[in-house]
C-alpha cells in the first residue's frame, strides 16, 4: 500500500509505504532524466504508521539538504 511520497530538490523521490514483507518503510531514489531510478539510495523501516510519518519527514529533510 502506497502511503506518501515527496520529491526533494527535484533530484530525489522519497517514498513511504506499508510493505507486505518489511512493514513500514521509507526509501530514497534518484530522479534521472525526469524518471525515477529505482536503485535504492537510502532506506529506513518503522514499527508503525506514526513512526513512518515522522521518519518520512526526517528523510525528506535529510535529502533536501543535499545538493
Amino acid at each position: 500500500m502506497h502511503y506518501k511520497h515527496t520529491t526533494a530538490n527535484g533530484k530525489y523521490w522519497i517514498s513511504t509505504n506499508n510493505t507486505f514483507d518489511r512493514g513500514w518503510e521509507t526509501m530514497v531514489f534518484a530522479i534521472k532524466d525526469g524518471e525515477v531510478d529505482y536503485t535504492d539510495l537510502d532506506s529506513e523501516t518503522y514499527r508503525n504508521e506514526m513512526d513512518a510519518a515522522f521518519g518520512h519527514t526526517v528523510m525528506v529533510q535529510k535529502w533536501e539538504a543535499k545538493n
